[in-house]
């Protein structure tokens, strides 16, 4: 099953892999996923990527070996930075190299210029490793189970570990020094092996006529027989019931008076609350939280306000805004500092009590509005909080519509070690969306009020996104969250700009109008393609499916299903659900490209 839209499939013996712009993806071994991805990446030096444009490739490809010859560009603002030429051989004995040289065409400061290597997490997730280092040396590690916080291994020039399917592979690095990162941190479901080591000055101040050369191998040294992969999808039910996580949206962080005008489409959509994030203390503050409140009154839902701490005393701010909240306006409100998405710890000591004093039926939160790596990494104190709260936001370190249906699974692993720390705390995530609303490793924008650090994503309002959040809210509460808030809840990050309701609007409707009141989970047996989410309802159970593919699938699942399958996009499912003669069998539905269906028992 091709993953990647335009890709040429390639092998090195019996090792298969998916060759796409300038990138290796998915290297497996039968049905056993060795390696996610080897590419190389241009960061500048607020870590964002720099595109990389493939100017000319040539593919050849045989039943066992395969040579990718390419010349390609990191464009950036119209300027060519980089000139690079990439070489990738895959041979019979299932060994792999790519070979890169890039040359810099005018003065550029990068904090990372270089090859990742990215691991999946099914079947190397607790599996122990070796690194060799520079000098020789061999020290043992384990691929984390939970979230690591900082590196888990360092000092790296090769690399050794076995599968959970007993796959011995080896990674040899040369050109740099490389070292191990969790990306889980930022909802990637990989490890990530990459340079330049992060104890480096950085950024690296690059010249005209500078040149990078590196080269990673790969070797797979079973030889043994590895089951194949079964390109049918099959679904299964279950047993356990769990939670179903409250839901919301988010209100803009630009709210206008012209935004409450036309609420009719916001009023039918069977939210739980809203979150709302306020500069607080900053010039015209009191006037968007009128704006806020007003939105929040005509939809009759709470809030949770996030209060973006930015000057003034802020006893007698917290005072004035309670002189003007009515009762029953609030479910839960939190306090971070503006500019770092978290609360000093004294901070927090300070400003808890103080919320509970002013707002004593209200909820207290202690989190980040930034990635789960801020929560992970300063883990605060929530002995004082009634819930904790992280952000999720799609797009960090790739962009493509792959990457981001991979994030499905990092973001059930933030939620699974978020609750491993947090104990008994309820964990929230908010918001989710394709971009996070703010970018802490970028300085922070001028001006008083809040400001979103990236542009819309064109796919807001595709039936792409849509997809994106099923398997994203079957994999959140599958593994536990308490509350998601999807999006926007207007605007062009939204679930609806002006007269336009997006498909993730009409999903997230139908399932909330199904009155929800237990998560029966379901398992896909390929989740990059498929994801399934089941719901104990008023009317029975119900089975959403939702195709991540550009193309069709079929899709195979426990028989007790019936009724032609139904959604709110603008394709149909191709048929109706077939029963086969054989009661055992599963029945199967063919899905169109991105597509949601609905089956009821």
């Amino acid at each position: 099953m091709q993953l990647i839209p335009h890709s040429h499939s390639v092998q090195a013996g019996a090792l298969r892999a998916e060759y796409a712009d300038g990138t290796l993806r998915y290297l497996k071994l039968g049905s056993a996923e060795l390696l996610r991805m080897i590419y190389f990446a241009l960061r500048d030096e607020q870590w964002a990527t720099v595109p990389l444009t493939i100017v000319e490739q040539d593919v050849q490809a045989s039943d066992d070996s395969f040579v990718v010859r390419y010349r390609a560009q990191n464009q950036q603002d119209g300027r060519v930075i980089v000139d690079w030429e990439g070489t990738l051989t895959g041979a019979p004995d299932r060994h792999v190299e790519f070979h890169i040289r890039g040359t810099f065409r005018e003065a550029f400061r990068s904090n990372r210029a270089g090859f990742c290597v990215l691991h999946p997490l099914h079947g190397t997730s607790g599996q122990p490793f070796t690194v060799t280092t520079p000098s020789g040396e061999r020290v043992n590690h384990r691929f984390p189970r939970y979230i690591a916080p900082h590196q888990p291994a360092t000092n790296i020039q090769a690399l050794h570990w076995s599968t959970a399917d007993g796959i011995a592979c080896s990674l040899e690095f040369a050109g740099d020094i490389f070292e191990m990162e969790d990306q889980r941190n930022w909802t990637d479901a990989s490890y990530k092996t990459y340079c330049t080591p992060l104890d480096q000055p950085a950024p690296v101040a690059y010249q005209a006529g500078d040149v990078v050369e590196q080269r990673v191998s790969l070797h797979v040294l079973t030889e043994a027989e590895i089951s194949p992969e079964d390109n049918l999808v099959r679904v299964r039910w279950q047993n356990t019931p769990l939670d179903w996580p409250t839901i919301g949206s988010c209100v803009p962080l630009d709210l206008k008076d012209a935004d409450l005008k036309s609420t009719d489409p916001l009023a039918q959509l069977p939210l739980d609350s809203l979150r709302a994030d306020l500069a607080w203390g900053s010039a015209g503050w009191k006037e968007q939280w009128q704006r806020i409140r007003t939105l929040a009154e005509r939809l009759g839902k709470p809030l949770h306000l996030v209060l973006h701490y930015a000057q003034g005393d802020a006893e007698q701010l917290l005072k004035a805004l309670a002189a003007d909240t009515a009762p029953n306006t609030l479910e839960a409100i939190s306090v971070v500092e503006k500019g770092q998405g978290i609360a000093s710890e004294s901070f927090t000591e300070r400003m808890v009590p103080l919320l509970r004093q002013h707002f004593p039926a209200v909820k207290v939160g202690i989190g980040t509005t930034n990635y789960f790596t801020q929560l992970n990494r300063t883990r605060p104190n929530l002995a004082l909080a009634d819930f904790t709260f992280y952000a999720n936001g799609a797009q960090v370190h790739a962009f493509d519509n792959a990457s981001i249906m991979e994030t499905i699974a990092g973001q059930a692993a933030n939620v699974v070690s978020a609750r491993q720390f947090s104990g008994d705390c309820p964990v929230r995530v908010s918001p989710v969306g394709l971009h996070a609303r703010f970018n802490p490793d970028a300085a922070a924008p001028p001006g008083d009020q809040l400001a979103y650090a990236f542009a819309p994503d064109e796919r807001q309002y595709s039936p792409f996104t849509a997809a994106w959040m099923v398997g994203s809210l079957a994999a959140l509460a599958t593994a536990g969250a308490a509350h998601v808030d999807f999006f926007d809840l207007l605007g062009a990050r939204g679930l609806v700009q002006g007269n336009t309701l997006s498909p993730a609007y009409h999903v997230l409707r139908r399932i909330l109008d199904q009155q929800p009141k237990q998560l029966i989970p379901a398992t896909s047996s390929q989740p990059l393609a498929v994801s399934a989410l089941g719901a104990e309802t008023p009317a029975g159970r119900v089975l959403y499916l939702a195709n991540h593919l550009s193309t069709s699938v079929t899709v195979a699942f426990d028989s007790g299903l019936n009724g032609s399958p139904t959604w709110q996009t603008d394709q149909s499912a191709q048929g109706q659900t077939v029963q086969p003669s054989n009661s055992n069998a599963p029945a199967t539905l063919i899905l169109p490209p991105h597509h949601c269906v609905e089956l009821s028992e």
